[in-house]
């Protein structure tokens, strides 16, 4: 056998790759009966579904997350705000935008406003009751 590696870019028209052959599995497979016996021993819960019981039958379904239509608009607005709210918060924010005609950064934006002024107002009267 030679010691000198074949060139990848090489002519390996001599080259016989007839004997190759991958390798059988040595790994082998214990018997279904005993893994179920082990698993049970160490208290191993089944990922194996159950049926549903007959009160389970008879449940309402659980309704899906209202689904929106997409709203594009040219606004100007190029910042984007995302944050995790509860989804009470989430849904209030969407009525009022649908209720007053309003996209969902105009509600914000008159959100924050609504905040800065009551703010203003804790601290107006925060200093004045202080002198």
């Amino acid at each position: 056998m030679t010691q000198e590696r074949l060139s990848v870019f090489g002519d390996t028209g001599d080259l016989d790759l007839s004997t190759f052959k991958p390798q059988k599995s040595k790994k082998l497979k214990p018997a279904r009966e005993k893994v179920r016996a082990v698993t049970e021993a160490a208290s191993f819960p089944s990922r194996e579904g159950t049926p549903p019981t007959p009160e389970q039958l008879h449940e309402p379904p659980v309704s899906e997350p209202l689904k929106r239509k997409p709203r594009y608009h040219t606004t100007g607005r190029t910042a984007q705000l995302n944050c995790r709210v509860m989804p009470a918060i989430h849904n209030k924010i969407y009525a009022i935008a649908d209720q007053k005609g309003w996209l969902v950064g105009q509600t914000v934006e008159r959100a924050i406003e609504a905040l800065e002024r009551e703010l203003g107002e804790r601290a107006m009267a925060h200093n004045g009751a202080g002198r």
